[in-house]
């Protein structure tokens, strides 16, 4: 049986299996497909998981990340802003690392203390949980658009 630090740990890597399994499927010039034409495009929403991960994850573990949002409730149609796919999944990697390492960095009585983010307050496992599940809905949408996308 592992401490509940370990399980989040866990939990956080395995919320990135499924986009771990298409991130080198993914093509450049697939970065501006969406499913309709008024949806995010898939390399919006790369940009999107990363940004929401690593605003959270500031507020969560007090690390720095100096980095612009650009996708807060946006919606862009001019995809130029997100066709660097190097730069996007680099981005990727950074804010979960970044979280993966706060996360190393907790003690195991911290995992219920209340923590106040951007979008309430909440206990730091439930944070966590938050960030996975919101990860693991875009990445859902992001293997549609690979599948379906124009």
């Amino acid at each position: 049986m592992g401490t509940k630090k370990m399980m989040l740990e866990n939990l956080w890597k395995i919320s990135r299996v499924r986009f771990e399994s298409i991130r080198n499927d993914i093509k450049e010039e697939q970065l501006g497909y969406r499913i309709h034409p008024e949806s995010n495009s898939l390399g919006f929403l790369l940009r999107h998981i990363a940004e929401v991960e690593l605003m959270l994850g500031k507020s969560v573990f007090n690390f720095e990340a100096d980095f612009v949002p650009q996708t807060f409730g946006k919606k862009y149609i001019d995809n130029t802003l997100f066709s660097n796919l190097n730069e996007l999944l680099d981005f990727m990697s950074l804010s979960y690392e970044k979280i993966l390492d706060g996360i190393s960095k907790i003690d195991e009585d911290e995992c219920t203390k209340l923590v106040k983010t951007p979008i309430g307050e909440f206990s730091l496992s439930d944070a966590i949980g938050r960030l996975i599940t919101h990860t693991n809905y875009h990445v859902g949408q992001i293997g549609l658009i690979m599948k379906y996308g124009k």
